[in-house]
């Protein structure tokens, strides 16, 4: 049920600056439309659309967080992108507060008292902004104009519970529409005139008197304008077909959708039936979402913080497929059933980061019989009693990813290996497992991926007991951290599984010739990761021999790698398609020179900190391997000539050229005019990158997603006036860039409306206005760093109306007192971690933070001095390489 607005003069009577423009009914208004006049008080209500109890939920636009006293939150949804309009601004930009209302107003008269004059531009094709003004607490009148696009049925929704007094149909001759007035004639009100125009009067239009909606009419064109060829309706169409062009038009432009839903009741009704996958804000709409998307087979709650019992009981009859719960929390084993016992049909279901579910909740869900894919990772009070009941309950189970379950044992493990003979994938990462349960998991004959990482039972005897099993199924092992293994283990894993594809030894052993002629006995190996390894004489030469049919290749951070091994290695690899050698500071021109040449079909190359690297090698990048996707030369000697010479990869989706002291505006104008499916740049402290720059890759680089310019101090708002075109960037990092302003920010937050993640830290001259246009349309908006901004209560205030942020970092801000915090976290709901300067945590009261933690939400505490100077990105890295310390061999990450 739609609440009533507040009444006149009480304390919750909404101001006039509420912005209904993106929340209306689907009408569109004439250009220009001006209300002016004295009323007793006046409200601005938000009208959802036609039966709206059914929300029409988005993919990314948050959900609207109305006071209670305008809308209902039964009814209350975001169904399409903020639009750049101001609804009943004074002249002067303010809004003013409403008149206390007079006492007798009689429900049909207007008893005036405050003057307001709302000026409401449009331009054509935008949606009918809907304003209720409200002569008393029993009276109201809606005032709408018809413009270019017929009404559609979501105008019959909640306005048919207001006690609807009076409606004004207008004409307009340019347009030649045509809606008959009904009922008997009353002159239009002397505040309603169209701009231009002289004031109306009695006999040039009408108002009927019925109480009720006048029947929708189709607007069909004159016989003077209609064509031969008739349109077909959207009905006629299969949904095959429907599908398939709404599929094309949602990969151009999600929002587009949100629109097109908005058209007509039939494009409401085909929107309806083929979004497949839901991601609501607040978990206490789930049912009026399913009853909106009957057809939804994913849903997604990890925008929602917490997620009770009472809301997944709420589900009924439910055709979920797939259920994400693993940024949630606030459920448990009765709330588990429920989803168990609803969705007969559930396949995969997530409950990772379930901190709080144990054996009783692992029983629930072995009541969905149908599960396919499990993930209970970091359970950790799930014990082998839970997995039991997993096992049982659940025999046609594909995936089960159990890693951090601290309580699972040998015994758990092959309870499982025995019931779930289907299992092709199996994540036991740091789980306390041993020698004992191998080869209960070598005899499934399905499994195809393992992974193993940090088992500090598994050494090289536990490995040993594999040399009578055989599995053939296997293609994925990983053993990433397995510090109690050596080449002794590796050589008897590889005998045990013959067809290998990939295997990951990163930060397990040292590489030793031994260990290298091992590979032999897996001929078909792809893919090979020794990360952080330390390869002894020769070691890294066998596997040159072993591995022939290698297409990937990681040796980042490993140490012992010289000139002379990589070349042999890579002139031996001619498949190779992606190699990593980050970090490794002892290779030369000499290496690369012979990456380049034997591996001209390389698609990902990443050697950041090659320090010993020249430009003129560097060169030889874009000179041979022009099919480069993915490149990482971060803090190397590239310069512009190396730009010049990269321009020639010209399908680069990645690029990657931080710390390049060396590049100017010059360079990144090659890679502007050459490279147009570039999605990434990173420019992180290169500092003599400017306007002219960025704007030449802005340009250029129309499908731009993410770019960091994070102390490119020569950049101001006319970068990201540039960056603003590219209306799918969602990653925009601009630290320590203090020549930009709020006004940068505006346009950012209006032409790039997938904005999610935005770091300003140290960017002085952003204040409350960047706010405020952030709250107004990067609803997106998942992650923020505000520190050092000039940003005060109200711009954070602002900032907690984006239903979707989940992420702030609050670290000096000197505008901001704890109280404003306070208020901002008590407002925003979904947010799930929260940085604070460790100065906030005495100021605040302990049980209002409390109630902040048991939304979902994790505070993190920094106590870190206040520093505003920003050191030269050449002096920044000279004193980086001074503390540069030596790699070890192996680690835990």
């Amino acid at each position: 049920m739609t609440k009533r607005a507040a009444a006149p003069g009480s304390r919750n009577a909404p101001q006039l600056g509420k912005i209904a423009d993106q929340y209306g009914s689907n009408l569109d208004l004439l250009p220009g439309l001006t209300l002016s006049g004295r009323f007793e008080a006046l409200s601005v209500l938000v009208l959802p659309g036609p039966g709206d109890t059914d929300l029409p939920l988005t993919t990314d636009a948050p959900l609207l967080g109305m006071e209670e006293s305008l809308v209902s939150v039964e009814t209350v949804s975001h169904v399409s992108d903020p639009v750049d309009t101001r609804l009943l601004d004074s002249p002067a930009g303010l809004v003013s507060s409403i008149a206390a209302p007079g006492a007798g107003t009689k429900p049909t008269e207007l008893d005036l008292h405050g003057e307001v004059t709302a000026a409401i531009s449009l331009s054509q094709g935008k949606r009918t902004k809907v304003v209720v003004v409200q002569e008393s607490p029993r009276t109201s009148r809606k005032l709408a104009a018809v413009g270019t696009v017929r009404k559609s049925a979501r105008n019959q929704g909640p306005a048919a519970n207001l006690p609807v007094m009076e409606k004004a149909n207008l004409l307009t001759k340019a347009k030649n529409l045509e809606l008959p007035l009904s009922g008997s004639a009353k002159p239009l009100p002397p505040f309603l005139f169209l701009p231009g125009d002289n004031k109306p009067t009695t006999s040039s239009m009408a108002m009927p008197t019925h109480t009720h909606l006048p029947k929708r009419r189709r607007l069909s064109p004159s016989p003077a304008t209609a064509t031969a060829t008739e349109v077909a309706p959207l009905d006629s169409l299969a949904d095959e077909l429907l599908f398939l062009v709404l599929d094309r038009v949602a990969a151009a432009d999600p929002r587009a959708l949100k629109s097109f839903a908005l058209a007509s009741r039939a494009c409401r009704d085909a929107e309806s039936r083929h979004r497949r996958v839901l991601r609501p804000y607040r978990a206490d709409l789930l049912r009026a979402a399913l009853a909106r998307y009957p057809s939804a087979a994913r849903l997604d709650l990890t925008l929602c913080p917490r997620v009770p019992d009472s809301a997944l009981s709420s589900l009924s009859s439910a055709p979920l497929r797939a259920v994400d719960l693993s940024r949630s929390r606030g459920f448990g084993a009765p709330g588990l059933a429920a989803l168990a016992a609803a969705c007969p049909g559930l396949a995969d279901l997530d409950l990772s980061n379930g901190l709080d579910l144990g054996d009783a909740a692992a029983a629930e869900v072995a009541r969905a019989r149908g599960l396919r894919r499990l993930s209970l990772s970091r359970c950790k009070p799930v014990t082998d009693m839970g997995l039991g009941c997993v096992a049982v309950g659940c025999p046609d189970l594909r995936e089960i990813a159990l890693n951090w379950c601290l309580g699972i044992t040998d015994l758990g493990v092959r309870f499982l290996a025995l019931k779930c003979k289907k299992l092709a994938s199996l994540n036991l990462s740091y789980t306390m497992i041993s020698k004992d349960c191998l080869p209960a998991i070598m005899k499934l004959p399905n499994l195809e991926v393992l992974s193993l990482v940090g088992c500090v039972g598994i050494d090289d005897d536990a490995l040993a007991t594999l040399e009578n099993e055989c599995s053939k199924s296997l293609q994925v092992l990983d053993m990433s951290n397995c510090q109690n293994v050596t080449d002794e283990g590796v050589s008897s894993v590889v005998k045990a599984m013959p067809n290998l594809l990939e295997l990951n030894l990163s930060y397990c052993c040292h590489v030793t010739p031994s260990m290298g002629k091992c590979f032999q006995m897996i001929p078909k190996l792809q893919t090979l990761k020794l990360e952080g390894s330390k390869f002894m004489a020769d070691g890294l030469k066998y596997i040159g021999i072993s591995c022939v049919s290698l297409r990937e290749l990681s040796l980042s951070k490993c140490s012992g790698v010289t000139d002379t091994d990589l070349s042999f290695v890579v002139s031996r690899l001619k498949n190779l398609l992606k190699l990593d050698i980050t970090c490794n500071r002892n290779i030369t021109d000499v290496s690369l020179a012979a990456i380049t040449s034997s591996c001209p079909s390389l698609v990902s190359l990443k050697m950041e900190s090659c320090s010993h690297v020249s430009s003129e090698g560097l060169r030889l990048i874009g000179k041979r391997c022009s099919h480069l996707e993915e490149l990482d030369i971060t803090d190397s000697d590239l310069d512009d000539e190396g730009l010049k010479a990269l321009s020639g990869c010209s399908k680069l989706s990645s690029l990657k050229i931080g710390i390049c002291m060396k590049i100017s505006d010059e360079g990144l104008m090659h890679i502007g005019k050459s490279c147009p499916e570039l999605r990434d740049i990173d420019l992180y402290r290169s500092g003599a990158i400017s306007d002219e720059g960025v704007t030449q890759i802005a340009q250029g680089c129309p499908m731009l997603e993410s770019i960091n310019l994070s102390y490119c101090t020569e950049i101001t708002d006319l970068s990201l006036a540039a960056l603003s075109k590219c209306a799918k960037l969602n990653t925009l990092e601009i630290r320590g860039c203090s020549s930009v302003s709020s006004v940068g920010l505006s346009e950012i937050a209006t032409g790039c409306r997938l904005l999610a993640k935005l770091d300003i830290k140290k960017c002085f001259a952003i204040n409350d206005v960047g706010m405020l246009f952030l709250s107004q349309f990067s609803h997106s908006l998942r992650q923020i760093n505000l520190s050092y901004c000039s940003v005060t209560d109200i711009g954070l205030l602002s900032l907690s109306s984006i239903c979707g942020l989940q992420s702030m970092t609050i670290v000096h801000l000197a505008g901001i007192t704890p109280n404003g915090l306070m208020a901002a976290l008590m407002v925003c709901g979904g947010l799930k971690k929260v940085k604070l300067h460790t100065a906030f945590r005495s100021m605040m009261p302990p049980h209002m933070l409390k109630v902040v933690e048991a939304r979902g939400c994790i505070f993190q505490w920094i106590d870190k001095p206040f520093q505003v100077e920003q050191e030269r990105c050449d002096i920044w890295k000279q004193q980086s390489q001074d503390v540069l310390v030596p790699l070890p061999s192996y680690r835990i990450i």
